[in-house]
């Protein structure tokens, strides 16, 4: 515990005290970052281990071996997926759970007579995946209404399952993280991001729409000084001025101060949210949300990306020989450089907007479908599509929140080019 200054539910905690833990444990035999070593050796073992069991979930569903082949090419050299793998975020294990969930449920309802293990396993692995990202337990509580005016025949056992995952995961977060394990919650300002963003953008673009007594109330409830520092496409600017004390005193003042903010700038209200969003939609967009005039020049170099957050983060080390290993110099230029996003059709492929428009196609061509094609593929691909839709109420657009699209993609290949044969496979022992 020694590297954790305060343990909060901000990020899950199931992850935070994993991460603790493995790392305090190796430390002991090495260094810090031989702590971290351990427990990316570990991750990569079982990212190995999940990207296995899908291309064998895969060979059971009769999907022929090109698109196998290529899924196979895709986890093992894939910029984004290997480095990914590579890193300690929450984003990596969550997204493999997650991919193990899609896999699981769609292997399950491909059954022709799904038994009650392989229930039992689905809501493992939806519980676990739960407790490892905070927006996953509110797509999911979404996704469970869809998914029973969508399953005749997995209603019953999938309904009950999956309402004992969402009864357990919330247990876990409102008493036995809070009350037994004394836990604080995460802070409300998360929530708050999309209509503070709004009301920054007021006060930087149209201040004369705003009245005294309402520009008082506006710092009151976010700090003039973070006012200032309003950035279109990054929100913890706004979020860390935010004074939760007086909205929790008084919530109908300020959504009464939105409201009628937004009734006479609704064009600069729509505007802030696509820009804030504009990398979850616009598949061209760069990935830069860090790169701002807060961020360390050095860090995050000008007119550069962010496309990953290549640094070492305290109590890691940055080794002084990492930089002239040619494998990091390779990642460092994708990270840092605009180059990859440019290129033409490459560069969609590490596009999350890109990925997520192939996913609603997926999801419509799943709905359109057979009510076979329906019931085993339209839920597992709906969930991950409700999930992304959660993103975009955050603070920035990131790659990381996005890791699941990459990760599910050759299952979306397969779908998309070998959707007959797929449809046609069942789940089967080999």
């Amino acid at each position: 515990m020694q590297y954790c200054k305060e343990l909060t539910s901000h990020h899950p905690p199931l992850h935070t005290l994993l991460l603790i833990y493995v790392i305090s444990f190796a430390s002991r035999f090495g260094d810090i970052n031989s702590g971290i070593a351990v427990f990316v050796i570990a991750q990569m073992i079982f990212a190995a281990s999940v990207f296995s069991f899908t291309l064998h979930k895969m060979h059971q569903w009769k999907v022929l071996p090109f698109w196998r082949y290529l899924a196979l090419l895709w986890f093992a050299f894939f910029p984004t997926v290997c480095m990914f793998v590579l890193c300690t975020t929450k984003d990596t294990l969550f997204s493999l759970f997650t991919l193990l969930f899609v896999v699981q449920l769609t292997d399950t309802m491909k059954s022709p007579k799904a038994r009650l293990v392989q229930w039992i396993n689905v809501g493992i692995l939806a519980f676990i995946m739960l407790l490892l990202r905070n927006n996953a337990i509110y797509a999911f509580i979404l996704f469970l209404p869809f998914f029973l005016l969508t399953n005749a025949k997995h209603r019953k056992k999938g309904g009950i399952t999956f309402g004992a995952v969402i009864v357990s995961v919330l247990l876990v977060t409102n008493i036995v993280y809070p009350k037994i394990m004394s836990i604080p919650k995460g802070s409300l300002k998360e929530m708050l991001c999309v209509p503070t963003q709004q009301l920054a953008r007021v006060y930087h673009l149209n201040p004369q729409s705003i009245t005294a007594e309402e520009r008082q109330k506006l710092v009151g409830l976010i700090n003039e000084n973070c006012l200032k520092l309003y950035d279109p496409q990054w929100a913890d600017l706004i979020k860390n001025g935010i004074r939760l004390e007086f909205i929790k005193k008084d919530p109908s003042g300020f959504l009464e101060l939105w409201l009628k903010l937004g009734l006479r700038n609704p064009k600069i209200y729509l505007d802030s949210f696509l820009l804030n969003t504009v990398q979850g939609w616009f598949p061209n967009a760069v990935m830069d949300g860090y790169n701002s005039p807060p961020s360390p020049p050095t860090l995050y170099p000008y007119d550069g990306t962010s496309y990953f957050e290549f640094n070492v983060e305290s109590p890691g080390k940055w080794e002084q020989d990492m930089p002239n290993n040619p494998l990091t110099h390779f990642y460092y230029n994708i990270s840092k450089s605009s180059t990859i996003n440019r290129l033409p059709i490459l560069g969609l492929l590490f596009s999350p907007s890109a990925l997520l428009a192939m996913l609603v196609f997926c999801v419509l061509f799943a709905f359109k479908k057979t009510q076979v094609t329906r019931s085993a593929l339209f839920a597992p691909l709906l969930y991950v599509l409700l999930l992304c839709t959660t993103v975009f109420l955050g603070p920035i657009m990131l790659p990381r929140y996005f890791l699941i699209l990459f990760f599910i993609f050759p299952l979306m290949v397969a779908f998309i080019g070998n959707y007959r044969k797929f449809l046609q496979g069942r789940s089967t022992p080999c």
